[in-house]
């Protein structure tokens, strides 16, 4: 799924609750920033710029509530070494 502008706003299905126990995950365990996509530029064309919300935790449930929420997003697993 993507997000498109403030689609995720839209949802009837997410309540207040909802939003403010996200704030609280982001705050907490994770970061929200800008990606500068160089690959275009390196081709001599134009950098493109995209707001990236990003959140790392143990618990699978918790990730799946969030991209839930936001309604956009795609849950990579990563293992430590």
């Amino acid at each position: 799924k993507r997000c498109a502008g403030n689609v995720w706003f839209l949802q009837s299905d997410v309540t207040e609750k909802d939003y403010s126990w996200l704030a609280g995950i982001i705050d907490g365990e994770g970061c929200i920033y800008i990606n500068k996509n160089k690959h275009a530029e390196k081709r001599g064309g134009t950098a493109s710029y995209s707001a990236r919300l990003q959140v790392a935790n143990t618990n699978i449930k918790i990730i799946e509530e969030v991209a839930r929420i936001a309604n956009c997003g795609h849950i990579q697993e990563r293992t430590t070494k």
